[in-house]
């Protein structure tokens, strides 16, 4: 997976804001790992994904019905960016054999 920059915390969190909160850790699961697939897929044949784009989670939920973005007043997008995060760190901590 690339490296994630806001945009892609945003888009993952739109995506998520859209499912009821018991849906969100499975969709996000299969965002990283399709994110990873991409990745690899684009260092391996030097092109993007046919589904699932880049390797960024941008390119991962493009496509995918989103929640428009409410801002960090609302309680609820707030989480999904928490949960998008948390998700990310024990991602890269399982990575680094952690």
């Amino acid at each position: 997976m690339r490296r994630p920059l806001p945009g892609d915390i945003a888009a993952i969190a739109r995506v998520l804001l859209a499912l009821p909160p018991s849906a969100r850790p499975i969709r996000l699961a299969r965002l990283i790992a399709a994110a990873e697939t991409a990745d690899a897929h684009r260092q391996t044949v030097g092109r993007a994904h046919p589904r699932w784009g880049t390797g960024s989670l941008m390119a991962a939920a493009s496509g995918m019905p989103k929640a428009t973005d409410p801002g960090f007043g609302d309680d609820e997008y707030c989480r999904c960016w928490v949960l998008t995060l948390e998700a990310l760190i024990r991602h890269r901590a399982r990575r680094a054999g952690r």
